[in-house]
């Protein structure tokens, strides 16, 4: 992922160096200021090659932290949510081809991309019931933590903007994005205490009827916790307003 990062910036210092014979300022830095309310900092550069066509590259960071808005959460789960510590980041490749007359970084554009993610979390508490003859007779919580990354490529619709007597600042509007892509983690948990085998067994089938959207994993438990691998399809949304400076 380094290298594709580091090869795309070369790209990019190329085209700084092959400028058209027109006065276009044609280096953007943005970000995106509706994803701070999801803890979520992000720093866009985008280098206008043509009328048509721009190249950006982009870095997403979630610091490590209570998940966003998890107060707002149904409070009808196994899972104490507000406990929950999230963090993680993405870089995303993006070219941008711009639909309309004045182009040259403005306008309408339709913008394919590839994403790659990466998730930490940890603190991520199911809490089961143990039961004997249909009473239940003791509570276990399983604490889990662990990692995954995703691959993904999407298509993203906005318009930007350029605003000022000189035109240096930019409102970037994403209206609607939208990736696909593959996923793989694990997520190691322990319990609060050493399970027998008929405990094991109903412990892998509370797990096994996790409501996990999108994704796919497999459960494993033993007398000291489980393990969840995580395999299959990823899928996510864009959407928000990036203000920027064009030089």
């Amino acid at each position: 992922m380094r290298k594709l990062l580091f090869g795309t910036l070369f790209l990019l210092s190329l085209g700084m160096n092959a400028q058209e014979n027109d006065t276009q300022r044609k280096n953007i830095i943005k970000t995106n200021v509706t994803a701070f309310a999801f803890k979520n900092f992000q720093l866009n550069y985008e280098r206008v090659f043509t009328k048509t066509f721009s190249l950006s590259v982009s870095y997403g960071m979630i610091p490590e932290g209570k998940l966003p808005f998890s107060s707002l959460f149904s409070s009808d789960t196994d899972a104490n949510l507000e406990e929950i510590q999230l963090g993680g980041s993405n870089a995303t490749v993006e070219t941008r081809f711009y639909l309309g007359k004045k182009g040259y970084g403005q306008g309408f554009y339709l913008a394919p991309y590839y994403r790659y993610s990466t998730f930490k979390v940890s603190n991520f508490t199911e809490t089961i019931d143990m039961e004997a003859n249909g009473v239940v007779y003791d509570t276990v919580d399983v604490t889990f933590k662990g990692n995954s990354t995703a691959h993904s490529a999407g298509l993203l619709i906005g318009a930007q903007w350029f605003l000022g007597k000189k035109d240096n600042f930019v409102l970037d509007a994403w209206f609607l994005g939208a990736h696909y892509g593959a996923s793989t983690g694990e997520l190691d948990g322990i319990t609060d205490r050493v399970l027998s085998s008929t405990e094991q067994q109903q412990v892998q089938q509370e797990l096994d009827n996790l409501d996990i959207p999108v994704v796919k994993y497999k459960a494993t438990v033993n007398a000291n916790g489980a393990n969840l691998k995580v395999d299959g399809p990823w899928a996510g949304l864009r959407a928000g307003i990036s203000l920027g400076y064009r030089f």
